[in-house]
């Protein structure tokens, strides 16, 4: 704590120590402005637009949307489509079997015994054609198709909004 009326100690400031000679130097150029940015270069203005345009995020983000909706028409259109499903199955069975045989006419009895392996196996097709149901098919297909008028016009108006500005 400082004592009133006197003045403080003067602070003395050192320069760091000079480097050593086993001690490399390594220079570094500054960066280039041009090394962290890429120029885009347009020619003309209507060549500006046009990157401007293509570059735009927000058409972009709607563009995509336009695209992912219009994947519901083709969705929508194979309920007229037939479907065909294929089933296949493969066993092993393995049998052993004892059998007494009983003769009516003498008292004899007779055993038969049988085994061996069996593979088993099948396949079968199915092919379905819906022929009506009601009107299902054509209600999904339509609004599918107005789900992509919708997303154009959308993406219209935003491409009249970028055109203004």
């Amino acid at each position: 704590m400082p004592i009133p009326g006197r003045a403080a100690d003067p602070i003395v400031l050192t320069p760091p120590p000079p480097p050593r000679a086993a001690d490399p130097v390594v220079l570094t150029p500054p960066p280039r402005v041009a090394d962290a940015v890429v120029v885009m270069r347009a020619d003309t203005i209507e060549n500006a637009l046009i990157q401007a345009y293509q570059n735009n995020p927000q058409l972009n983000a709607q563009r995509a949307i336009v695209r992912a909706t219009d994947e519901g028409v083709p969705t929508a259109l194979s309920g007229y489509r037939p479907r065909a499903s294929i089933t296949a199955d493969v066993g092993y069975l393995y049998t052993d079997t004892l059998t007494l045989n009983r003769s009516q006419t003498t008292p004899a009895v007779t055993y038969n015994q049988t085994s061996g392996n069996v593979a088993p196996r099948g396949a079968a097709g199915t092919l379905t054609q819906t022929l009506y149901n009601g009107f299902q098919t054509g209600n999904r297909t339509r609004q599918a198709e107005s789900q992509v008028f919708a997303a154009r016009e959308t993406l219209r108006r935003r491409d009249r909004a970028f055109g203004r500005l």
